[in-house]
């Protein structure tokens, strides 16, 4: 396989503008991203992040829903809707140029955002939703006709505490210089708590990224660094995951998120689809 921008020049353009096509006509608010690389559409590799089941309400109130009979009665439903409609899509245009498409569908059961202690409740509800979504994973490809993978936070080793109050103080480890505007403290303790294999650089355009989720509603200081520590935490591993070829699939209530991919350089490079759900 010819790798990098060769892939691109490679294929006449208006093959590389039906995938496009393929991919902003599955759903009405979306955008493609990054992609240093380019993308051939005739093997992709795409990667999808599960939350967990969230009862409706703001993310400070954060609660899971316990035995929910299936990902319809959560406050992701939309977002899971949105991630179906995309994936379909881009199979049929793959099976139409006879290429492949293989789903890595991994499911966040760490960095889980819960209001309050955490109760023996919530954990055997992590488990459930995992069950879930593991089921309907495989009865969509399988219907698609598409190969993937299910893992979770967990079996990829993922560092990072199962559950995280919005409202918690920051770890007592952590050290919080003063005398610096809140989005740069933000960079440096963020630096100081992750054992990331990169370093969040403190610039204009982090900084940038971090005011917008600050300025999020009734989220606070420390509800976003828990939010954002939650998704550094996973994102330097997707670019692994799916290789050069490969494509982040993202959907969020809330577009400020989208910016945190851009923090880590591995997954800022690679093909990113931000769909607002």
């Amino acid at each position: 396989m010819l790798n990098g921008i060769e892939r691109l020049t490679s294929l006449e353009s208006a093959y590389i503008e039906d995938w496009k096509k393929a991919v902003t006509s599955a759903w009405s608010d979306i955008q493609i991203s990054g992609g240093k690389h380019g993308i051939d559409p005739r093997d992709i590799n795409i990667c999808v992040v599960y939350c967990p089941l969230y009862a409706q309400g703001s993310l400070r109130e954060s609660k899971l829903l316990n035995t929910p009979a299936g990902i319809s009665d959560s406050r992701v439903v939309n977002k899971n809707f949105a991630y179906s409609k995309v994936i379909a899509s881009l199979s049929e245009y793959s099976k139409k140029i006879s290429g492949g498409l293989k789903l890595f569908a991994v499911f966040a059961n760490k960095g889980v955002l819960l209001a309050g202690e955490p109760s023996e409740k919530d954990l055997i509800a992590l488990d459930y939703h995992d069950t879930l979504y593991k089921t309907a994973t495989l009865s969509m490809c399988k219907q698609l006709g598409i190969e993937y993978s299910f893992s979770n936070y967990e079996n990829l080793d993922v560092d990072f505490p199962v559950f995280v109050d919005p409202s918690a103080p920051l770890p007592k480890e952590i050290e919080v210089p003063g005398n610096a505007k809140a989005e740069s403290i933000m960079i440096n303790i963020l630096n100081s708590y992750l054992k990331l294999p990169h370093t969040i650089v403190d610039n204009k355009k982090n900084r940038k990224i971090i005011e917008r989720i600050l300025n999020m509603e009734g989220l606070g200081f420390n509800g976003a660094f828990w939010l954002i520590a939650g998704y550094l935490a996973f994102d330097y591993k997707i670019s692994p995951l799916v290789g050069e070829n490969g494509i982040l699939l993202a959907a969020e209530r809330f577009e400020p998120l989208f910016g945190i991919a851009k923090m880590t350089p591995s997954l800022s490079e690679l093909t990113r689809i931000n769909i607002k759900a």
